[in-house]
């Protein structure tokens, strides 16, 4: 492999050899940047050509761990997301300081997901099923208002299938609004090297576990890409989420689920590939608020009932073609809080809640990452059950996982509980049983991602 200009590019971050180069950006352009280049390292690894560099870009960022550490050895990428991170470090200093940090803190970047993703390119493992869900939530995260950055995401998703010409036209794009932001780049490198390719070719390779050959038809990779089923929801607008936000904060009840308020359409166990070509569905949906209720085992995930011509319509038509549910029939709501603990409140919101947006996705994003060592952690008063959840995510197989994650999503800890034992053979005494905050420190600790 030709490492030539890789050894020359990567020697050191470029936006950011010293603090002081980050004075030029805002938090905005943090944000914009850290965003464009992830679809840009994404987009490279799906380059024949271009793939190489992707692959040894990903691993220089995620070798000095999450983000935690200021490296000007590092990549542009590592030291954007270090800025996010550790905002508060007081050697930062951005342009419009006081305003920037703000902004900054007002956003939800899981950086924990962005390194797990980044260090799936690095192994080149299969990427199917997870690239098009992580950019969406990332998109969130970082509160990505351009339109144009958001249709980058939609081309880069079906890359192999757009014609030279639009690869041509969005490559130059995603460039030119880099450059708006930082004349300088590491990734302006290989991405000007692109433009001047004669075609344009899709590196299919990186989309398959390494080294293994690929000889797919079409709907075999739609049904690859849902080994264990799929899931549909409705996105809430902006608007809409902002007035729920204000609502709540305004009747002192907690919004634990800020970061993408959604309805559910189906949680099908059944794959059903077919369903994708619904994904990123632009829609105008309004819903009627009808009253709160508490899902769940411990009846402590608070949610508001919503009735919506539409998103019936959504359901019965998804349910067409095959999604099946573990209910009998179909609830739409839109969860507040999924550790509730108090009274149903008596006031609801005076206002419908508006869907913008239809999201199509594998069943359960599959990040888990297997450790290579294994764990050897004791039980102990105050961490009951550690071990247990651990054996659970190296003994179990891609369902069990799926099946975990849907019983701990809507606090149903019996059933959590009776799956671990199932898997790992292994029955916990009565108060780690008896506790959900085994597994949902578990979850916020990011062992996994969910």
């Amino acid at each position: 492999m030709e490492l030539k200009l890789i050894n020359q590019e990567l020697c050191e971050s470029r936006l950011y050899r010293t603090t002081n180069s980050l004075s030029r950006l805002n938090g905005r352009n943090i944000a914009d940047l850290l965003y464009l280049n992830t679809l840009a390292v994404y987009l490279m690894l799906q380059d024949d050509k271009q793939h190489d560099y992707a692959t040894e870009y990903a691993k220089k960022t995620v070798q000095y761990g999450s983000y935690n550490n200021f490296k000007t050895v590092a990549t542009d990428l590592y030291m954007l997301c270090y800025v996010i991170q550790n905002v508060d470090n007081t050697i930062i200093k951005l342009n419009d300081h006081v305003h920037s940090i703000k902004f900054i803190r007002s956003l939800q970047f899981d950086s924990h997901r962005h390194y797990m993703f980044t260090r799936i390119m690095a192994r080149e493992e299969d990427t199917r099923g997870i690239a098009n869900s992580f950019f969406l939530r990332l998109e969130s995260q970082l509160n990505i208002k351009e339109s144009n950055y958001k249709q980058y995401r939609r081309d880069i998703a079906v890359w192999g299938d757009l014609e030279y010409s639009i690869k041509q036209r969005v490559l130059k794009m995603i460039v030119q609004d880099i450059r708006k932001i930082a004349m300088i780049g590491e990734l302006l490198v290989p991405l000007g090297a692109m433009l001047k390719y004669d075609n344009l070719h899709i590196d299919i390779a990186h989309r398959s576990i390494k080294n293994e050959s690929i000889n797919e038809s079409a709907s075999d990779n739609k049904t690859q890409g849902h080994p264990d089923g799929t899931y549909s929801a409705a996105i809430v607008t902006e608007m809409s989420t902002d007035k729920i936000i204000e609502w709540c904060k305004e009747n002192n009840i907690e919004c634990n689920t800020e970061d993408k308020l959604h309805c559910t359409i189906v949680y099908s166990k059944k794959p059903v590939p077919e369903l994708m070509k619904f994904n990123d569905r632009d829609v105008k949906l309004v819903a009627a608020i009808d009253g709160w209720d508490l899902f769940g085992d411990a009846k402590d995930c608070l949610v508001l009932k919503i009735k919506s011509t539409g998103l019936n319509k959504w359901n019965s038509l998804m349910t067409g073609y095959g999604a099946i549910s573990d209910y009998d029939s179909y609830e739409s709501h839109v969860t507040i809080n999924s550790k509730y603990s108090g009274d149903i409140p008596s006031a609801l919101p005076d206002f419908k809640i508006a869907f913008d947006k239809i999201e199509v996705n594998p069943l359960i994003d599959d990040y888990y990452e297997k450790d290579d060592e294994e764990v050897d952690e004791a039980v102990y008063p105050g961490n009951l059950g550690f071990e247990e959840m651990m054996k659970f995510f190296k003994m179990s197989s891609k369902t069990q996982k799926n099946e975990l994650q849907f019983f701990i999503d809507h606090n149903e800890k019996s059933k959590a509980w009776d799956l671990i034992y199932k898997v790992t053979g292994v029955k916990l005494n009565t108060a780690a049983a008896e506790s959900l905050e085994t597994m949902n420190d578990f979850w916020n600790n990011k062992t996994i991602i969910t």
